[in-house]
């Protein structure tokens, strides 16, 4: 392979592999010419790499990576491009467009927490009327009118109208975005300097209600509920720093949720988002594992509160921790030595799963913050 035919042949694929990470329509062809300028600085060793996708997947990674942490990318308001399956969103090849979708967050952080959460379920999660009434516990009518009202409101700020006309008071409370923490870039920066620490599983915590732990740069939570609380999400991000430093600058996150747990209430559904906020900047994939029968509702809160969060990181829904971990192996997953096997990632869910929530096991190294 020289770099000419590697560009001929792999072109597409490596476009498709930077959408797929979260790189805009419009950032496309920079990128893409970035990957084949460190492909031409490194024609040397072209001919040595067996695969040429792999090696190219993780060119991408990194310079995706790198355009997620850029401020200009941390700070932008949601696009069409990153959420082309949204209703109602404006051709980004309009003059306005960046204009338009700038007013768009604004309204929404204008809106009350349920107003937000209903519009982020319905028309990002693509939930049922049916299922989000039983949600958030009133009728359908009731909600079908509350979500009209906020339609009403967000479509008022969007044609240019003030927050007052648009039924939005001056004093009405805003969602701010959570800041970064200079803490985590700190851990962050230390994590890539040094590489994913585990080789081999390491465990976090050991709860009743949650049970993690660390392999390679792959993060694996199981969450057996039935109760998640805004608590237990503090804690989660507390510990994040380590985390990521331990992942090596960068966290591939695989959340199992067991069949007994049940839907996060409103304030948990806020504080998922503020977490995906916070965490976003350092996760270069997110598998969530839904186990029969909660994925119905819980995939819709996550894709609903990822719209929220406007997170930058493919996101996939698997109903096995097999399929799961053959993602992200196939993806960016490593261990200290390279690339982590899909069987060795199945083995250390497995183990994760298997622990004892209620108490602390002793066979296995706690990682404290």
């Amino acid at each position: 392979m020289t770099p000419a035919s590697t560009y001929a042949r792999f072109a597409p694929f490596v476009r498709r592999r930077l959408a797929d990470l979260g790189v805009r329509e419009a950032d496309l062809p920079d990128l893409c010419q970035e990957v084949f300028v460190i492909v031409h600085g490194k024609r040397d060793v072209l001919a040595a790499v067996d695969r040429t996708d792999l090696w190219l997947g993780e060119i991408c990674r990194r310079l995706a990576a790198g355009y997620r942490r850029r401020a200009g990318h941390r700070l932008e308001v949601l696009g069409c491009d990153a959420e082309d399956r949204t209703a109602g969103c404006w051709d980004v090849g309009e003059p306005d467009a960046g204009g338009q979708l700038a007013l768009l967050r604004r309204a929404l952080n204008h809106l009350d927490d349920e107003s937000r959460d209903l519009l982020a379920l319905h028309h990002g999660g693509e939930m049922p009327l049916s299922a989000l009434a039983r949600l958030v516990e009133h009728d359908r009518k009731t909600v079908s009118s509350r979500l009209s009202r906020a339609r009403r409101r967000v479509s008022r700020w969007l044609c240019g109208e003030d927050g007052a006309a648009a039924g939005l008071p001056e004093t009405a409370p805003v969602r701010t975005t959570p800041p970064q923490s200079p803490f985590m870039r700190d851990r962050a920066a230390r994590g890539r300097a040094a590489g994913c620490a585990a080789g081999e599983l390491a465990i976090l915590r050991v709860e009743p209600e949650l049970c993690s732990g660390v392999i390679g740069n792959v993060s694996i939570s199981d969450w057996r509920g039935p109760e998640i609380t805004t608590a237990i999400i503090d804690r989660v991000v507390g510990r994040a720093p380590h985390v990521v430093e331990a992942c090596g600058g960068e966290i591939l996150y695989l959340a199992v949720i067991e069949p007994t747990v049940c839907p996060p209430s409103l304030a948990v559904r806020r504080n998922i988002a503020d977490a995906l906020e916070i965490v976003g900047p350092y996760l270069g994939s997110f598998a969530v594992v839904l186990l029969a029968p909660n994925g119905r509702i819980n995939q819709p809160i996550l894709e609903g509160l990822r719209l929220l969060a406007r997170p930058r990181f493919p996101m996939q829904f698997f109903s096995s921790v097999t399929a799961a971990s053959a993602w992200l192996s196939t993806t960016t997953a490593r261990g200290p030595a390279g690339p982590l096997a899909a069987a060795e990632l199945t083995s250390a869910v497995e183990q994760v799963r298997r622990l004892d929530g209620r108490r602390r096991a002793r066979a296995h190294a706690i990682v404290s913050a």
